[in-house]
């Protein structure tokens, strides 16, 4: 859902959006048009990630 968001309104992405396989699945993807990020939400999402991260965290 919050990548169907993203690539919506972010310029320049270009991801792939696979189909559903289930009706649960198709209602999660059209729930996502009556989400809104924040700014802060956005850039949080945006962020680059530690890839260390993993490591750390096992």
């Amino acid at each position: 859902m919050l990548e169907h968001l993203r690539t919506t309104t972010s310029y320049g992405v270009n991801s792939p959006i696979i189909g559903p396989r289930k009706i649960s699945h198709r209602e999660d993807s059209v729930s996502a048009l009556d989400v809104s990020l924040t700014d802060d939400e956005i850039e949080t999402l945006e962020a680059p990630i530690d890839p260390t991260w993993c490591s750390k965290n096992l």
